[in-house]
């Protein structure tokens, strides 16, 4: 009976450690992106082959990096493209964004952060993989609680209105009904009732389809897509997208925009 106490006991004490303890993909995630923040003492190379370069890189910075060699062949980009660079004191990400600007002559190269890995493959590639996100918004698309301009009240118009009703009873009326005139302005501009949370949303779905590459969305013949529902944004987009949009790519879940 000791025994089964001990046993339940112990159980959950490892559920209750194991709430407080981060997901293995986030936690590699961050290790991931701060090997990109490694600095790099020197890169000094002329017409080496990139493969050598990268295995530099790899060495100094203890990152996992992986290049995707088959999709870089494919578009014209082998492993022994010369390369040839002079660079001091500068991080991981820096360094690697120069080899990869100088390699990818025929095709636009790009690293993105997945479980503890490095990966580097063309943008093509890269765009053919969707994630979807849902991100927050509410408090950047809430209006005013009464955005209508207060009613214009006109006194002479109501007091000449009472003076010549005569003996009809028709004193001062509210609103212009009756025999008597309105003390309230009957041209009182109208609340602006575009002004919405629903407006605003779908206002800065667009902006961001304008400003993040326009040329992606399905607006514009691409394949992602950005709709605002509810206060939220969802978003179907690559992980480059995301990453313009909030920052760096959570394993799971929802996020707040420009969280």
């Amino acid at each position: 009976m000791a025994r089964v106490r001990l046993l339940v006991v112990a159980a959950a004490a490892v559920l209750a450690v194991g709430s407080f303890v981060p997901s293995y993909a986030q936690v590699n995630s961050d290790r991931a992106r701060k090997a990109l923040t490694t600095p790099i003492k020197e890169l000094n190379v002329e017409n080496v082959p990139m493969s050598r370069v990268i295995d530099h890189l790899r060495a100094f910075s203890g990152a996992n990096i992986v290049v995707n060699w088959k999709v870089l062949e494919t578009a014209g980009i082998a492993k022994d493209t010369p390369i040839t660079l002079n660079v001091r004191e500068r991080t991981l990400r820096k360094m690697l964004r120069l080899v990869l600007d100088q390699a990818g002559t025929s095709a636009l190269l790009v690293f993105n952060v997945s479980d503890n890995v490095i990966e580097v493959t063309t943008q093509e590639d890269a765009d053919r993989k969707m994630i979807t996100k849902v991100y927050v918004v509410d408090d950047l698309v809430m209006t005013n609680n009464n955005p209508s301009p207060p009613p214009q009240i006109d006194l002479n118009s109501a007091t000449r209105s009472g003076t010549t009703s005569g003996g009809s009873g028709g004193g001062m009326g509210i609103g212009g009904g009756g025999g008597g005139g309105g003390i309230f302005k009957e041209d009182t501009v109208a609340s602006n009732n575009d002004d919405s949370p629903q407006k605003r949303g779908d206002d800065l779905a667009k902006m961001i389809r304008d400003i993040i590459r326009p040329n992606i969305w399905k607006e514009n013949g691409g394949e992602c897509s950005v709709v605002f529902f509810s206060g939220k944004l969802i978003v179907t987009a690559p992980q480059s997208v995301h990453e313009a949009i909030g920052g760096p790519v959570a394993p799971e879940g929802g996020q707040r925009f420009g969280l």
